[in-house]
């Protein structure tokens, strides 16, 4: 993989905010593991995977403006993927879920992310190389 090394980094550095937003949003008043394994999940699913999967899609591509494109077109993919199949296998119990175009705003931001964090760190890999 031909990454600059701040892009782990920035990467933690994402996923450590986007856990906490996550948590927070709806926190409990005391610590509750469940709602944290649920938060982990929803994290896993739509930054961790659609990060090492994008990392390896994208990797494929030499030219770097087709390089971000590839990598914000699939991070936000996948990430909205991992959203709508969490809502829809975890959340939604309901006998008529929300339309997918409803749950997809929500996968949105950390699919941009993953994208982002890639293509940085991909830019300044070249500049450094």
């Amino acid at each position: 993989m031909r990454y600059h090394s701040i892009t782990l980094w920035l990467f933690v550095a994402f996923l450590a905010g986007y856990f906490a937003q996550k948590y927070f949003a709806a926190a409990p008043p005391v610590f509750v593991p469940a709602y944290a394994v649920t938060v982990a999940t929803i994290c896993i699913l739509t930054a961790v995977l659609p990060f090492g999967l994008t990392a390896l899609v994208a990797d494929r591509v030499n030219n770097t403006a087709a390089f971000v494109a590839v990598a914000l077109a699939c991070g936000v993919a996948l990430s909205v993927l991992g959203f709508a199949g969490f809502w829809y296998a975890v959340i939604s119990g309901f006998p008529n879920p929300p339309p997918l175009m409803e749950v997809a705003p929500r996968g949105l931001t950390p699919g941009l992310f993953v994208g982002a964090i890639l293509s940085i760190g991909r830019v300044l890999h070249r500049r450094t190389a």
